[in-house]
């Protein structure tokens, strides 16, 4: 995208009276910011916030999103990778042992990038405790981006979809999708795709809106929701 692009849409973001601190910080209101995909690429490109995280369940879009920063100068770091080398050496490790490399890792990257280019950290977080011990001190003033899947069939669309570029298969970490959401049973419901995946697919949409509401009152409404 070019400058007077990018300085066109900053101007359509002022139209839609949305400062950066406003996006930010300040939300005073009792609800997060909602937007469509579209406008969420625009407004994040001409704020340029020095750290997101994108949270949201499977195939709820968190890839196709951050995706569109990477030719933009954003550093995308992918959580799914994270989880791929935890999984492969936790073995003999706790649960905290687990969450304290995980939180190692991702600050470790934060730092690395430090006032040079902005980061966007994109993955599935379904405990908002780990979040706090991962965006505190020098990295506590971050945009947490939800992407909230607001049509039921779109999202099934988008599930299977994803599911099948994986293979159906899985890194099983205690962060990840299955089967601390889903168990086998579901899986091969959803898999069949028939009138049964249309129960799991409400299920998953159901847990979401639960999972979405105690982020929403762990952050205090600070949450940049995007609806997809």
């Amino acid at each position: 995208m070019n400058r007077k692009n990018i300085l066109i849409k900053c101007v359509n973001v002022m139209l839609y009276n949305i400062t950066f601190r406003y996006i930010i910080f300040d939300m005073t209101d009792n609800d997060a910011y909602r937007v469509d995909i579209e406008k969420a690429v625009n407004l994040i490109l001409c704020v340029r916030p020095r750290i997101c995280y994108v949270n949201g369940l499977f195939g709820s879009g968190k890839t196709y999103f951050t995706e569109k920063f990477k030719s933009e100068g954003f550093n995308v770091l992918s959580l799914d990778k994270i989880y791929a080398r935890i999984n492969g050496s936790s073995a003999d490790m706790s649960y905290e042992q687990i969450q304290d490399t995980l939180v190692n890792e991702i600050r470790t990257h934060l730092q690395r990038f430090e006032g040079s280019i902005p980061v966007i950290v994109e993955g599935f977080m379904r405990d908002p405790e780990i979040l706090h011990k991962i965006f505190t001190e020098e990295f506590e003033l971050f945009t947490y981006i939800y992407m909230y899947p607001n049509n039921a069939k779109r999202y099934k669309e988008r599930l299977l979809q994803t599911m099948e570029d994986r293979g159906w298969s899985f890194e099983y970490t205690p962060y990840s999708f299955p089967p601390y959401i889903l168990n086998e049973k579901e899986l091969s419901v959803l898999r069949k795709s028939g009138k049964g995946a249309n129960t799991v697919v409400r299920k998953l949409i159901e847990i979401n809106r639960d999972l979405y509401g105690a982020h929403l009152e762990a952050f205090d409404s600070h949450i940049f929701t995007v609806l997809n």
